[in-house]
């Protein structure tokens, strides 16, 4: 292994803790990843734990596809082209082609999946030196080069787990050929299986790992996060200037076979004669278009679609809004909790989660931070929104305690830091790893984590 066991020297940081007598071992990581910023809405997680890394000394090579054309807010110059290397605020970026640039389809997903195991398995090959392998999956494909990286440069491997698939695609039916079903299954069990440490966004995702006869040793429960710096640099709010006066209820987010937004069309439906809600719907994927003939036909005044936006623009049209949706269709058999309910909890808003019973809705009660309603049931989330409609000051309550729960127990620094203990202990002990022990003063203050034995 390249900088874990050869390097000597102190990170900038690790200087910047000297006097304390603790170092900070840098390390280099190899980060796969599907897709990447620029792309607007996806990749950002991964963005936002890399530069965290760095920020702690590390490097992190990040090897990722080109761009989708229609999840840009600008124009990447990249065709004709297979391979092409930038930084990225620090971070070094290798980019595999080509560019797919068809909407979201899913036999072309399916085609874009499967190409990306041999491209990005090359990128990893020509990004040089690491000292650990971490990808995100889906899609699988990533987490099966990642294994094969692992073998030729001899560095474990870390796979976060964010949808679970192939089980989410069959609860769908958006898969349902058995031998490609199979087959996908064959090849999760396979990565549950050689993958050095799993973390997972929530219990149930664990629980789905157990069952595949995953090592429960190696599966470790850190879900997402909201980045409450990134808010504290944006201007003051003002992003729903055209809808002044109205009660804003807003679902800003991916619109695909995953999110049960058209439960929120038919409430917005049921709802048409209070002129003052309205109903904002931000957001592009494959049931746009589905969505928005759906309002046209039912001749919907009172709701509005916009698309995609950046980054700093879409968190200020949540905290412009008086409310804010997250949804979940209830065929979603292993609960999961949607990483915008992290957004909207750190603006301060009040959340409406439209969701089937589980570890989301468990949030939303302990944190006391909004409502949820079950799927597919328009009626009742009419009547949640009307509740918070006709109770300011209960808004007002939901939206600091979000953020004061989210600030106790979903930062990125947190998971950060537990990312970097795994990667430490995978290194020294021979890739067994053990779960992080990471109390809340440990995670206020990386200091002490750092003075732990490892």
């Amino acid at each position: 292994m390249s900088g874990f066991l050869r390097t000597s020297r102190k990170s900038k940081r690790a200087q910047g803790f000297a006097h304390r007598n603790i170092e900070v071992i840098p390390l280099k990581i190899t980060f796969l990843i599907a897709s990447f910023p620029p792309e607007i809405s996806t990749g950002r997680l991964g963005f936002q734990l890399c530069k965290s890394f760095t920020s702690s000394g590390h490097s992190v090579t990040v090897v990722t596809s080109f761009p989708r054309k229609y999840l840009v807010s600008h124009r990447v110059a990249l065709k004709g082209r297979l391979l092409y290397r930038e930084d990225v605020k620090g971070l070094n970026v290798v980019r595999m082609g080509p560019e797919f640039s068809k909407r979201d389809n899913v036999n072309m997903r399916g085609l874009e999946y499967f190409y990306q195991f041999f491209s990005l398995f090359v990128g990893g090959l020509v990004g040089g030196e690491t000292d650990i392998i971490m990808c995100c999956s889906p899609p699988l494909t990533l987490a099966l080069a990642s294994y094969f990286l692992g073998r030729i440069k001899r560095a474990p491997i870390v796979v976060r787990i964010g949808d679970l698939h192939p089980q989410e695609l069959v609860d769908l039916g958006l898969i349902k050929n058995k031998m490609l079903v199979h087959l996908l299954e064959l090849m999760e069990k396979f990565v549950y299986r050689k993958t050095d440490c799993l973390t997972v966004l929530s219990k149930g995702y664990r629980q789905h790992l157990l069952s595949k006869g995953t090592e429960s040793s190696k599966v470790i429960v850190l879900p997402n996060w909201g980045d409450l710096d990134e808010l504290a640099a944006l201007r003051k709010p003002g992003a729903l200037s055209e809808f002044k006066g109205k009660f804003v209820v807003t679902y800003a987010g991916v619109l695909s076979w995953f999110q049960d937004v058209e439960t929120l069309v038919d409430a917005a439906s049921l709802l048409q004669e209070k002129t003052d809600i309205h109903f904002l719907i931000v957001g592009d994927g494959s049931q746009k278009q589905f969505l928005e003939e759906k309002s046209k036909r039912l001749k919907l005044q009172n709701v509005t679609f916009k698309p995609l936006q950046p980054r700093a623009e879409y968190l200020r049209i949540l905290q412009s809004s008086a409310v804010c949706v997250i949804a979940i269709k209830k065929e979603l058999k292993t609960t999961t909790i949607p990483s915008k309910l992290f957004d909207i909890m750190a603006c301060g808003r009040p959340v409406l989660a439209i969701v089937p019973k589980g570890e989301t809705t468990g949030i939303i009660s302990n944190s006391k931070c909004g409502s949820w309603v079950e799927p597919q049931n328009p009626g009742g989330v009419a009547e949640a929104v009307l509740a918070l409609y006709r109770n300011p000051s209960g808004r007002e309550e939901f939206g600091r305690n979000g953020r004061k729960y989210l600030e106790e127990h979903f930062t990125l620094k947190r998971v950060s830091i537990q990312h970097e203990e795994i990667m430490h202990r995978l290194i020294k002990r021979g890739n067994r790893v053990k779960p992080p022990r990471l109390d809340e003063k440990t995670a206020s203050d990386r200091t002490l984590f750092l003075k732990r034995k490892m």
